[in-house]
């Protein structure tokens, strides 16, 4: 069985990898705390940015459920986060059973014109600069030292 950690900024590729995967995987189990806010803000008919401090906490309970779920059912894993320290990654890695093959899928920030358009190609969500600041210097490659079977770079 598998993991597949994505690691990277916001705007890198990420949720396009998901969905191009599914279409390959339609079983896999993807834990999104993005997902469910995105759904929760959908449901309410206002804007993730709108109702992100409101279903944060919701959110989180939400994809650390679902993970479990994935495990004890034996399924095929999508982290859908960042997943932008080692630290991170670790809180994901030390919960999974010996027997699944331990992914990671880093992805490259595109060039600064195409990062920015994607980036604003994202209404209702938007990062603070001083956060997305704070993302990149605060961003760690992932490497197989860290209980990794493999480090992918899609992009």
């Amino acid at each position: 069985m598998f993991i597949y950690v994505l690691c990277g900024l916001p705007g890198t590729g990420k949720s396009t990898y998901v969905q191009s995967y599914l279409k390959q995987f339609p079983e896999t189990v993807v834990c999104s705390i993005d997902d469910y806010i995105e759904q929760y803000a959908k449901d309410r008919n206002s804007t993730y940015d709108d109702v992100f401090f409101e279903a944060i906490k919701m959110a989180t309970e939400h994809m650390w459920k679902k993970f479990a779920e994935a495990i004890a059912n034996d399924q095929r894993i999508i982290m859908d986060q960042t997943n932008l320290s080692s630290k991170k990654r670790r809180q994901i890695l030390d919960k999974m059973p010996s027997h699944y093959k331990k992914m990671a899928v880093y992805f490259e920030v595109p060039d600064q014109a195409e990062w920015e358009e994607r980036l604003a190609n994202r209404p209702g969500k938007n990062i603070p600069k001083h956060i997305m600041d704070s993302m990149i210097q605060n961003m760690q490659k992932p490497h197989l030292s860290e209980g990794f079977n493999a480090v992918l770079t899609p992009n």
